[in-house]
């Protein structure tokens, strides 16, 4: 992973810093269809697996997430029909393309359509938030893995004091280790160990910023309010 841009603002957010890889994927660059898989299919994945709840084999559901995938990038695909001047969220246009394969499948199998059929109304609406959670959640874990991922990158290039705040962060948060233990560890004053962990939880939360912003082109309020949900729904 390389670490955060160099050029990102801190506010603003044309449709090319939004979707730069999305856009690019759709104009068939071969290194932005393997970041657009790396970064979006785990989230597809993720959701197809809780909607069909083992009720498909594991080869079924991979070939969904290929068919999504295939969806999105070939000629004349759902990338072409999304107008990245118009405000709203990738993450929700992905989610409907994710849910149109899932019925194109669920659609061919007659066992299926008789589930669905006698399904009483409000446990669909029950199903449907459900899934909008886990693919949120599935989001949202991208999108950390993401800023960790980006984090590293930094941290390994600078070294020194950075390099080792972001090794406390992970030690705490990743292992579990209590900072007091790791500040024994690293014969380093449990205060200083604290402050510095607080330093790495901001450097981290600079860069989940930045990641937000880049994928969903909003700042402000709007990138402080969806920064702190992200947050609330891995806890």
């Amino acid at each position: 992973m390389s670490p955060f841009p160099p050029s990102m603002s801190s506010s603003g957010g044309s449709a090319t810093t939004r979707w730069t890889v999305v856009l690019a994927a759709a104009d068939g660059d071969a290194n932005a269809r393997v970041a657009f898989a790396e970064r979006y299919l785990p989230v597809v994945r993720a959701y197809l697996s809780a909607r069909w709840n083992g009720r498909r084999q594991v080869e079924d559901v991979e070939d969904a997430v290929q068919d999504v995938f295939l969806d999105c990038l070939r000629k004349d695909g759902a990338l072409t029909r999304l107008d990245p001047e118009q405000r709203g969220s990738f993450r929700a246009f992905l989610g409907g393309v994710a849910r149109n394969i899932a019925l194109r499948v669920e659609s061919r199998d007659a066992k299926e359509r008789r589930r669905v059929a006698d399904r009483d109304p409000s446990e669909c609406a029950d199903e449907d938030a459900r899934l909008t959670t886990v693919f949120e959640r599935a989001w949202a874990q991208s999108v950390m893995r993401e800023a960790g991922d980006r984090l590293a990158a930094a941290a390994d290039a600078a070294g020194g004091d950075l390099a080792r705040r972001t090794e406390l962060l992970r030690l705490h948060y990743h292992e579990g280790r209590a900072i007091a233990d790791v500040a024994d560890d690293w014969g380093m004053a449990p205060k200083a160990a604290y402050r510095a962990l607080d330093r790495a939880r901001g450097e981290f939360r600079t860069i989940l910023r930045r990641v937000i912003h880049e994928r969903e082109g909003i700042s402000g309020a709007a990138l402080d309010r969806c920064c702190a949900d992200l947050l609330a729904q891995l806890r």
